[in-house]
């Protein structure tokens, strides 16, 4: 739709708009860095220390406790992040 003196002629005539947001929700971001961390913390147990499969075990912990409890630490983390910020 084209208006006659843009968005902000649109918004002062008392229309409503909508803000689209690209990013990621927060959601999505913890699964996919809980994802990317499992399969590092694999890669690294196979490769240099079997050490490694703890943090793979730790994940596994937090994403159960956020599960039953509703927190989850890794999401507070990633809503501090530049790009999650408004």
């Amino acid at each position: 739709m084209n208006v006659e003196g843009g968005i902000l002629a649109w918004e002062s005539a008392g229309y409503g708009t909508a803000r689209v947001s690209s990013r990621l929700s927060l959601m999505r971001q913890t699964f996919i860095a809980a994802g990317v961390l499992i399969i590092l913390a694999h890669m690294l147990a196979l490769l240099i220390s079997p050490g490694w499969f703890l943090l793979s075990a730790m994940i596994g912990i937090g994403l159960i406790v956020s599960g039953l409890t509703g927190w989850c630490g890794m999401t507070m983390l990633l809503a501090r992040l530049p790009w999650n910020k408004d």
